[in-house]
């Protein structure tokens, strides 16, 4: 999806939009305290979420709660995972609005180019939402 999302987020004149990524460390840098401090320098947290993602002890435990925290992350349904319920949480993201696809499926769910093109805005238009503080009421 970042082929489709990060010319959309790059457009994006007002702000200058970082992308980091755990396969961003390079040889040398320490692990858990370099993904610490990205996330705490963090405006935002894209979470691109699949079964992957909430099967990560690690994200689960230290990147999510943080952004939560500090409600500063935009869910992206990348993959389809399990509405769980019971002894495990979405750790959470329970509550939150997560962005789907149309008839909500998920970003690999979808066929075709433009339908995937349009995600990726959405995705965008989220970001920037979230960025400006949108949201909430609007004036009438």
């Amino acid at each position: 999806m970042d082929e489709r999302l990060l010319p959309q987020l790059s457009i994006i004149g007002s702000y200058s939009i970082e992308w980091w990524e755990f396969s961003l460390l390079t040889a040398g840098d320490t692990v858990d305290p370099t993904i610490q401090r990205r996330v705490s320098e963090a405006d935002l947290g894209l979470l691109l979420l699949s079964p992957g993602y909430f099967s990560s002890s690690y994200i689960m435990t230290k990147e999510l709660p943080q952004l939560i925290e500090r409600n500063l992350f935009v869910p992206v349904a990348l993959r389809p995972f399990p509405h769980l319920d019971g002894g495990r949480t979405l750790g959470g993201l329970e509550k939150a609005w997560v962005i789907y696809g149309p008839n909500q499926r998920c970003y690999n769910e979808l066929s075709g180019q433009a339908a995937k093109d349009r995600f990726a805005l959405t995705v965008s238009n989220e970001v920037l939402r979230r960025l400006n503080g949108d949201g909430g009421w609007r004036s009438l």
